[in-house]
């Protein structure tokens, strides 16, 4: 296993607490937020009088309203002159409060001050919009430049990524975090475009490609990943529904020699399940959508989403598409072109897609023995041509199952809910398995063969969906939490064994 040093962490917020535990005093005229637990958050006042054995504060809001509030729930302000700091270490008073104020200030004042560092965590807020801060310009400006010399941008932390492989020969990563919708895909693209332009005039020996090449295919292969592995949700029209760990393997001398990329924790379910006004993932819609007469007819594919029990969501209807399903599965198309996925593997790749899509159409009823059968033959025969099977083998395949008993096997039939559980785990399964097939074709044309035997470094960059917590929450919750909690650990004990080295090379004694 290779070593991994932490660049850094690009942490983003669209305004939820952050907290920090830290002691404060304050007295009778200090100036002070207040957790109110309106829309505000916190509100400003000032401290009237202390009640120390009740743990009481009272204090007057800045509206004139006078409010008992508990001691933790109020923290000091920071003067004026510290609004809009660049990096929240460097408040006097660092609090939650002050914290959260702070990168309000900065996120109002221009379009740069939607980042915010501390330390060497970059904070970053999703404007929601399109900002004039990403051009070749700006990626000039953070070259080579040591952080805080420069306003805090996710340039400047690819940069030292970069720079720092380079000087010490420790792989490096970035880990991005967030809640849906919080921009952490659009940031892991600035990351590779950073890294495109300032490797974009290195040949590595054993490569036939330059690094701008290898860099603008990382991320030209974007839109196939978030096709088969994106959807729309009522946060995020486009949120990543796996977790994704870009590794770059860059030569000593600083050339890109290649990429691969690893998945982990796709949400299966959502092939045949999804909440209402959510999606499930791009590619099916875009199939329906997109799809010229000539494959529709070959592949069994209808015009309308309705069609499809898996593209119904739990009111029983499509959810209404926002984006532009045709353009975009022209873009898959040509993409999967380039990197040599041509026709006939498009064709037999979309058809299973369709086969997956007929799965959930295929009826299911009980019979009058309490076992299931398949009431209507229609969508069965559909479903077994397009996915290359015997029709007679795929309904017994959900309505049944085979038990082995010394040495004898045997056919148990299903009860409804059983054979309806079998028939969406099939369907899961082919798709996880497509999913992993698409992410093997884009990691093929991203690594030269005679590349990987040239001594380099890593470059990672981790995407990974943060806490989820939904109405209904199934094992896929629990299993993405956990890998949260984990990565947290090690990041936290990787970050302070960093700081521990520091203090004894200094000399310093720490408890």
């Amino acid at each position: 296993a290779r070593s991994i040093r932490y660049t850094g962490v690009v942490a983003h917020t669209s305004g939820f607490a952050l907290g920090l535990a830290l002691s404060e005093s304050m007295q009778a005229g200090s100036e002070v937020w207040v957790w109110t637990g309106q829309d505000a958050a916190f509100e400003r006042g000032k401290v009237e009088r202390l009640e120390a054995h009740k743990g009481v504060v009272h204090v007057t809001l800045a509206g004139g309203k006078a409010v008992e509030a508990k001691d933790g729930t109020v923290h000091l302000t920071n003067n004026t002159n510290q609004d809009g700091v660049a990096d929240n270490t460097e408040l006097r008073q660092l609090n939650e409060a002050t914290l959260l104020h702070n990168i309000r200030v900065r996120f109002a004042k221009d379009e740069g001050g939607c980042y915010t560092v501390t330390g060497h965590i970059l904070i970053a807020v999703n404007p929601f919009r399109k900002l004039g801060i990403y051009d070749e310009t700006q990626i000039k400006r953070y070259l080579n430049r040591p952080i805080g010399s420069e306003p805090p941008h996710i340039f400047a932390i690819a940069d030292r990524m970069y720079r720092l492989l380079l000087a010490s020969g420790d792989n490096q990563a970035i880990v991005v975090s967030g809640l849906s919708g919080a921009g952490k895909t659009e940031t892991c693209k600035l990351v590779l475009r950073h890294l495109a332009y300032v490797t974009k005039d290195s040949l590595a020996q054993g490569s036939s490609r330059s690094s701008m090449e290898i860099g603008e295919l990382l991320v030209k292969t974007n839109p196939v990943l978030e096709a088969f592995g994106n959807a729309e949700t009522t946060l995020n029209r486009n949120s990543s529904r796996f977790g994704k760990f870009t590794q770059i393997h860059v030569s000593r001398q600083g050339a890109i020699l290649g990429a691969s990329i690893q998945t982990y924790l796709l949400e299966t379910t959502r092939v045949v399940q999804h909440a209402v006004n959510e999606c499930t993932y791009h590619i099916n819609y875009q199939l329906v959508n997109g799809t010229a007469a000539a494959d529709r007819q070959k592949h069994l594919i209808d015009a309308d989403a309705n069609t499809y029990a898996y593209l119904r969501s739990s009111s029983g209807k499509a959810t209404e598409r926002r984006g532009k399903d045709a353009a975009d599965f022209q873009e898959v198309r040509d993409v999967f072109e380039s990197i040599g996925v041509g026709a006939e593997l498009q064709s037999a790749l979309f058809q299973t897609m369709s086969g997956v899509m007929h799965l959930g159409n295929i009826p299911l009823a009980e019979g009058p023995d309490g076992n299931t059968t398949v009431s209507q033959l229609a969508e069965l025969k559909n479903s077994s041509k397009l996915l290359c099977t015997h029709e007679a083998l795929l309904q017994q395949g959900l309505t049944s199952r085979t038990m082995k008993v010394r040495g004898s096997e045997m056919q148990i039939a299903l009860k409804l809910d059983e054979a309806r559980a079998s028939r969406d785990a099939l369907a899961k399964a082919i798709y996880g398995k497509l999913f992993g097939w698409v992410v093997q074709q884009v990691n093929n044309c991203l690594m030269d063969a005679d590349a990987e035997s040239v001594d380099a470094g890593l470059l990672g960059i981790l995407d990974i969906y943060g806490f989820e917590n939904f109405e209904r929450n199934s094992l896929e919750q629990l299993f993405i939490n956990f890998a949260n909690e984990q990565l947290h650990q090690h990041f936290c004990i990787a970050l302070f064994q960093t700081e521990q080295e520091i203090y004894a090379r200094e000399g310093i004694v720490y408890p």
